[in-house]
């Protein structure tokens, strides 16, 4: 997916959200989704994934395709019973280099997601986890998470004053 430049990354990567804030209009998701580990201020390229109900499959095969600097951004199609994001996705994409995680749904395992300090952004808790049923879902597709379209590749900026989007010719 096209992305913006490492050199536009990195000036984001200095700037808060609630200052970009400032500047532009309509590219904040839903306040809805809070920071629920981790902290800081991460900015990346999005690895888009969509998924509903009880299937996280691809879940587990975006972790093979998310690059050191990535945001992961989860599509959970309104489902909010199961948790598709807990300890162990959070330990593989933190020693994947990934920058953050934002689920538009359930996420578990918040006492070892804090442990492990990945950043990980969720609409709400569970304790019902997500299985590997491998029946549906999609990577690198357009999604939609916390009310914004996000595009694979589109500039992710976040810290716990909220998570904003940006495509590579707006962030520049």
């Amino acid at each position: 997916p096209e992305t913006a430049g490492p050199e536009v990354v990195r000036a984001y990567q200095r700037i808060s959200t609630a200052t970009i804030g400032h500047v532009i209009d309509g590219h904040a998701m839903d306040p809805g989704l809070q920071l629920v580990a981790g902290g800081g201020l991460v900015a990346g390229p999005a690895v888009t994934v969509r998924t509903a109900g009880r299937d996280s499959t691809v879940c587990h095969k975006a972790l093979d395709l998310t690059e050191p600097g990535d945001v992961i951004v989860i599509d959970r199609d309104g489902d909010g019973r199961y948790a598709c994001w807990g300890e162990m996705m959070s330990l593989a994409a933190k020693l994947k280099g990934a920058a953050a995680v934002i689920v538009d749904g359930a996420v578990t395992d918040i006492t070892a997601l804090r442990a492990i300090g990945l950043p990980v952004f969720a609409r709400s808790r569970s304790p019902l986890a997500t299985q590997l049923l491998g029946q549906a879902g999609s990577i690198n597709t357009v999604v939609r998470c916390g009310g914004l379209t996000v595009a694979p590749g589109a500039l992710v900026v976040a810290d716990e004053d909220g998570v904003l989007v940006l495509d590579g010719a707006e962030a520049e």
